[in-house]
């Protein structure tokens, strides 16, 4: 759990530097300004903003290392949760290489796109991590047949193609990180229409699998596509109204943390499908257990 967090956590505070205009604070890499590797007293408020994003990276380090360690003592071992917490390790250097890469062309528009498309996997990773964790009782299986498999598939492009257009379209908007940083110059209108169609194929396929669960009685299934169903409408409000507000910062940033919790959500529902066979009814299981037992009760 620290470290889904700590991942959507560090997209937040990315946003921040973002939409704060703090994206140069830090003009060098790795050291920050002047050859100085920490800010001096003489340095604004954008300095410390950018430093501080930077000095997260060292918090998730940790955090991964310490999952890591963790998944290794596991009795029986578990190779698959050990390949994805030592993934995750890697990827944040990755990350802090791709955000040092973006500082230095000074925040080229595709580089950020890059730096937040990375966050995307890992966050998956973590979620996917996570969802095993909380369930060490359950043998990951193979998918029961190609349609829960393609149906796990087909979730993930819809949510990747999401985030992916979600990207597109910041980058050819405002909020830039810098006055002086370049945008991509496609027409924002046209992006955030195909962004939209994107969101509807998501909300659908994510419609099509709560009715799924309804039908083979999956109640796992079901709560986990409840909650996904619900973060999408929150983001939906968010971004319909951010879009017909100018982009105030407040929304923009509303909007990144539901970007990451749908990741999430979308991950766990994915890691559902796994476990789904039709004629046999499961209890619900993980962190919408307790939701949906009251409103069944209800």
């Amino acid at each position: 759990m620290a470290n889904l967090l700590a991942n959507i956590g560090i997209v937040v505070t990315g946003g921040a530097v973002r939409l704060t205009g703090s994206g140069l604070g830090c003009a060098q890499w790795p050291t920050c300004n002047d050859g100085n590797i920490v800010p001096t007293a003489e340095d604004p408020i954008h300095t410390y903003i950018e430093f501080l994003n930077r000095t997260l990276t060292f918090v998730l380090v940790i955090i991964a290392l310490g999952t890591w360690l963790v998944v290794r003592r596991l009795d029986p071992p578990r190779k698959d949760m050990s390949r994805l917490a030592f993934m995750i390790g890697l990827g944040i250097p990755a990350q802090a290489v791709i955000g040092g890469i973006t500082v230095l062309t000074g925040l080229n528009p595709y580089t950020v796109m890059a730096h937040l498309m990375l966050s995307m996997v890992l966050i998956y990773w973590c979620a996917v991590l996570y969802h095993r964790a909380r369930h060490l009782d359950r043998v990951v299986p193979d998918y029961a047949g190609k349609g829960t498999h393609w149906l796990a598939r087909l979730l993930m492009t819809a949510t990747y193609l999401t985030m992916g257009l979600g990207t597109f379209v910041t980058a050819a908007g405002p909020h830039a990180g810098d006055p002086e940083a370049g945008r991509t110059g496609f027409d924002p209108a046209l992006l955030s229409q195909l962004h939209a169609d994107a969101v509807f194929l998501l909300v659908g396929v994510s419609l099509t699998l709560l009715v799924l669960s309804v039908v083979l009685h999956d109640r796992s299934l079901r709560a986990a596509a409840l909650w996904l169903v619900a973060v999408e409408v929150a983001q939906g409000v968010v971004g319909y109204t951010q879009y017909f507000t100018g982009l105030p910062e407040l929304l923009v940033g509303m909007h990144l943390v539901l970007a990451g919790a749908i990741m999430a959500a979308a991950s766990f529902t994915a890691e559902e499908l796994r476990y789904v066979r039709p004629g046999k009814v499961r209890p619900p299981a993980g962190p919408a257990a307790e939701t949906l037992s009251v409103a069944s009760a209800e």
